[in-house]
């Protein structure tokens, strides 16, 4: 798991909230209980708040009031950033100032020395993502591959070079 003590050394007693609660969603909120981030945890289907519950997260709407005590807001991937349109607690987010970013950022800030190799795009995405993995591990390369495709980011080693 990836150690999100920085993150932690960063904001210092402000808390996170963690929008979507799926394959990467759980894993922030544990990766940031690991380093003491209190988080607030939220998703629109009440089976992942029973979920998140069970876990021993703290289960909140995010709303106008709550919103101040957050550092930032790390949004899962299926939550809406822009497009349709922003989901509702990013417009909280934005209106009160408060950063909205995701776990591939979380994971860059706190992992600066790892290489990494970033792939984007419409289509094609985890066949050259498992493709390059593929080949640097063959070249001898201790290589994790995750993030959208497989294992969420901060459950990744974080000694592996990629």
């Amino acid at each position: 798991m990836i150690d999100l003590s920085p993150l932690k050394a960063q904001i210092g007693d402000k808390k996170i909230a963690i929008v979507g609660l799926g394959k990467s969603g759980l894993p922030v909120f544990e990766a940031a209980r690991a380093a003491g981030i209190a988080c607030v945890l939220w998703d629109d289907n009440a089976d992942a708040r029973a979920q998140a519950e069970k876990m021993g997260a703290t289960v909140a709407p995010i709303t106008a009031e709550n919103i101040h005590d957050m550092a930032l807001v790390c949004l899962s991937p299926g939550v809406p950033l822009t497009h349709p349109k922003p989901h509702e607690i990013v417009t909280l987010a934005q209106k009160a100032g408060v950063e909205v970013t995701g776990d591939i950022e979380l994971f860059g800030r706190v992992q600066k020395k790892t290489l990494t190799i970033g792939i984007t795009g419409t289509n094609g995405k985890s066949t050259t993502t498992a493709l390059i993995g593929h080949i640097l591990k063959s070249a001898g390369r201790k290589v994790e591959v995750g993030g959208n495709i497989g294992q969420a980011v901060l459950t990744l080693d974080p000694n592996a070079d990629i």
